[in-house]
């Protein structure tokens, strides 16, 4: 169990740091930028991230400041059933190209639209065909 915690602790520090990131970019690319169509949604995509990796960190802290949290979240993460589920719908590799799509969109926002739009189709079709396998997956397990 202190193994997991200290997982979860470098979880934390890791999304703090990226938070820290996201943030200063956040600052530098609206004051750098205006608000034109590309720059309005790269702003977007920043605060999409800020958001998901504040609601991450609150729920890490909170399990670790409660043990029954903390139990339960080492359930979840140890259970044969979810890491079976894990495995086979390739749930390690596919947040890997979405954030790389992600990065390369906001590149992209900023040299051409049409390539930037293609790019967020393209994460979003990822997105929805991994929960959709997920979904099938865990219902015939």
């Amino acid at each position: 169990m202190n193994e997991f915690r200290k997982k979860l602790e470098r979880k934390v520090r890791f999304f703090s740091c990226y938070l820290c990131f996201s943030g200063m970019l956040f600052v530098i690319m609206s004051r750098l930028f205006p608000m034109s169509e590309g720059g309005s949604l790269t702003m977007g995509f920043f605060s999409g991230i800020l958001l998901v990796m504040i609601f991450y960190i609150f729920r890490i802290n909170t399990a670790l400041h409660n043990e029954d949290k903390l139990k339960q979240m080492f359930i979840e993460e140890t259970d044969e059933r979810n890491i079976q589920l894990r495995r086979i719908t390739g749930s390690t590799a596919i947040p890997i190209v979405i954030i790389g799509m992600g990065i390369a969109m906001v590149v992209s926002s900023f040299i051409n639209m049409t390539v930037c739009l293609t790019l967020l189709g393209a994460s979003l079709f990822a997105s929805i065909t991994t929960i959709i396998t997920r979904l099938i997956v865990n219902k015939t397990l």
